[in-house]
């Protein structure tokens, strides 16, 4: 009843124009990498970060697989995937990510991974479910990142916020466990 749920997508590392819709109230929540700063946070889950490979590929064999491992292949670079973690990852092995393209929409990025055009590092959550052609492999050492819901004001939160929040920590919940 008079619930209007309008999805919009951020793809910037930043946080900022989040944290702007936020306090101009044109949005109610968000959901955000942590840490992120200046916002009220609810903690939600951890996410792994994951290479995407061509099932074709000799290195989709492999049970874990490191970034020095995957270095010398052409990275297909997401705006998706969380930059600095990245960036760390490749810093502990005195590497520099390469990216031989670069996209957006992550359609095409399985699609140009699936045609053997390079790898990319992606979110498990953004592959619930195996796909043809391609397949996740985690990172050694594992990289996570922290998910979390920010919100403008808990303690006045409207009762449809607040289930819609109580439903996705349910979830996150049931997620972990799994």
């Amino acid at each position: 009843p008079n619930v209007e749920v309008l999805l919009l997508e951020q793809p910037s590392q930043s946080t900022q124009q989040l944290e702007e819709w936020l306090r101009a109230q044109m949005i109610d929540v968000a959901l955000v990498q942590l840490p992120a700063h200046g916002m009220k946070i609810i903690p939600l889950m951890r996410d792994e970060l994951c290479a995407i490979l061509p099932v074709s590929s000799p290195l989709a064999r492999h049970r874990q697989i490191s970034i020095k491992e995957l270095a010398a292949e052409p990275l297909i670079l997401s705006r998706y995937t969380s930059e600095p973690l990245l960036h760390s990852a490749y810093a502990r092995h005195s590497l520099t990510p390469r990216a031989r393209f670069e996209v957006q929409d992550i359609g095409t990025l399985t699609s140009m991974v699936r045609e053997g055009l390079g790898f990319s590092i992606v979110h498990r959550l953004a592959f619930p479910v195996a796909l043809p052609g391609v397949t996740l492999v985690p990172l050694k050492p594992r990289i996570y990142r922290e998910l979390g819901m920010a919100i403008r004001d808990q303690e006045h939160t409207p009762p449809a916020l607040h289930a819609f929040l109580q439903t996705v920590g349910d979830v996150a919940k049931k997620k972990r466990k799994s």
